[in-house]
């Protein structure tokens, strides 16, 4: 991960969410245009907004995240890979916390 990956993990450590939101959100929207959306960039970043949502308590949005991660990596890598393992992880997480 670059440094703006880094950006983003020291902003949502030090619950600046609305930074990390903000940064995310720019990645994101550049990282589908310029290299795809099942790029491993675009996941990655994906995986970021579920745990930032994750860390916030909103649960719902974690999901969201969560589950395009997991469909993007079950496609791009294969069910037993280990990305796409630790997504289905991360969507788990965010179901268990909704009950």
């Amino acid at each position: 991960m670059g440094s703006s990956g880094s950006a983003r993990d020291a902003y949502g450590a030090q619950g600046k969410y609305a930074q990390a939101e903000a940064l995310l959100s720019q990645a994101l929207e550049i990282e589908r245009r310029v290299s795809g959306p099942e790029h491993p960039a675009t996941l990655n970043t994906l995986s970021g907004f579920a745990s930032m949502y994750q860390r916030q308590s909103k649960y719902a949005l974690a999901e969201t995240y969560a589950a395009q991660a997991l469909a993007g990596r079950r496609h791009a890598l294969g069910s037993e890979h280990p990305d796409t393992m630790a997504s289905a992880a991360d969507l788990a997480l965010a179901y268990l916390s909704q009950g």
